[in-house]
């Protein structure tokens, strides 16, 4: 996919880094209670992607393989439920509350951005994450 990074700005791709940062440890924690070898093959596969991505991103690289941007766009998607869980918890303070509510505009507007990319080459990622697939 083709240049789907270029339109993000130094915030969201921040927080895109960020997002692939704490999904590879949660796909690492999960690989701590996998016996399955095809569950396990594809957790690597899948780490490999993170790792790929993340280098193409520190890089300036905007052109990723579908596999990389449907992990970069389930990363984001993992980060912005992990903050709307935060937010119906509550906060200690209004500070963080409004840092929270920055944080998930910020993934909305990468997530939007994102949808457009796959969009254009006919792909419902929408659709592709209810399935449960994997990258």
């Amino acid at each position: 996919m083709s240049g789907i990074t270029e339109q993000f700005t130094e915030i969201e791709l921040s927080f895109l880094m960020l997002s692939l940062d704490e999904f590879e440890t949660r796909i690492n924690e999960l690989r701590n209670h996998v016996t399955r070898p095809d569950t396990l093959d594809n957790i690597e596969l899948n780490l490999g992607f993170i790792a790929d991505t993340r280098r193409k991103l520190h890089n300036k690289e905007h052109d990723f393989t579908l596999n990389e941007a449907k992990v970069i766009y389930s990363a984001v998607y993992d980060r912005r439920d992990f903050i709307n869980e935060s937010l119906d918890e509550g906060f200690d303070s209004e500070d963080d509350h409004s840092d929270a509510l920055s944080m998930l505009r910020i993934a909305n507007s990468v997530l939007r951005k994102l949808k457009v990319a796959f969009s254009s080459l006919g792909i419902d990622i929408d659709a592709f994450l209810e399935t449960g697939s994997t990258c």
